[in-house]
């Protein structure tokens, strides 16, 4: 049996949204959870219920034993009791984190991942005080986790290989779709792409292209609904006749002359044109391409329906 596998009871560290969600993550997966409260009356399992309730016939909310499965306390050491896995969701300030972290390390074994739901702090930067650096890292999802499984593991530079490990095969255990950064990097990668996309809407509203009421309809009703059901690089792989290689061959030049308009220069060169493109042909290699192509514009279709269907309610 894996260490992942053996994780069957987990601490959650702060019990405001991201916690919250988290816990809902964990219970429904079948684990026993501790959740730390600063105060004994936060209402916390009166809000994951109340989450549980809306998300009642879409799979996603758990079974009928997922609220039994939560605990409250309001003292750490009670809280970090014989816990396997901790997800640490306190407020984004570093030295609370630096502080809360060198206290539970007192209470814990050595054996046990740290995890932090961080959006931007270093985990060098927050395991800087601690005994056993080794045990911290990143698990920084998109919000709320209960409806985005994607999580983005990053480790410091001492973060032991095995805790590393432990922590992507547990985050796919309960669901959840981990990405692991191979370095440490400001902002992690989604906040980074985030970022960008919305820097370049900022920007265009500020040179007079773009309403800024136009913003969100550009992805509810164009990218979002695409990369809801395929990604960019599968979207490229579709909308050439040779593939990835064809497209970028085509439309490369859009990238790189977007980038100049900004003063930056674009990444994108030949060496990364075939990274790509081995990563395409490794991911659809013998894949019909038009059966591909049918599964996307059905999906496409049933996700506009279901909006639809529940914009009317």
């Amino acid at each position: 049996m894996s260490a992942a596998t053996k994780i069957s009871t987990v601490a959650i560290l702060g019990a405001g949204i991201i916690g919250s969600s988290w816990a809902l993550v964990f219970a429904r997966a079948g684990l026993n959870v501790r959740i730390w409260e600063r105060k004994e009356t936060s209402g916390t399992i009166g809000r994951i219920a109340a989450i549980i309730r809306i998300l009642q016939g879409s799979g996603l909310e758990g079974d009928e034993h997922t609220l039994d499965r939560l605990r409250c306390y309001s003292k750490l050491e009670k809280t970090l009791d014989e816990v396997d896995y901790i997800q640490e969701s306190i407020t984004e300030d570093i030295d609370a984190k630096r502080r809360l972290l060198r206290d539970v390390q007192g209470h814990i074994g050595e054996d046990v991942a740290i995890a932090s739901s961080t959006s931007g702090l270093a985990p060098s930067d927050m395991a800087r005080d601690l005994d056993r650096p080794e045990q911290l890292l990143v698990v920084h999802p998109l919000t709320p986790p209960h409806l985005l499984p994607i999580v983005e593991v990053c480790p410091s530079p001492n973060t032991s290989a095995t805790i590393v490990e432990t922590t992507v095969a547990f985050m796919r255990r309960i669901g959840q779709r981990p990405m692991l950064l191979k370095k440490e990097i400001a902002g992690f990668v989604l906040n980074r792409v985030l970022a960008a996309t919305m820097n370049e809407f900022f920007a265009l509203v500020a040179d007079g292209v773009l309403d800024p009421e136009d913003i969100d309809a550009a992805l509810t009703e164009g990218f979002g609904l695409r990369w809801s059901t395929l990604g960019p690089i599968a979207a490229m792989d579709l909308n050439a006749p040779g593939g990835v290689r064809d497209y970028l061959k085509r439309y490369g030049a859009l990238f790189k002359n977007v980038s100049r308009s900004r003063g930056v220069q674009s990444a994108l060169d030949e060496a990364m044109v075939e990274t790509l493109a081995s990563a395409a042909d490794r991911l659809y290699n013998g894949q019909d391409r038009a059966v591909r192509a049918g599964n996307r514009d059905l999906a496409i279709a049933t996700v506009r329906r279901l909006k639809s269907d529940a914009n009317r309610k």
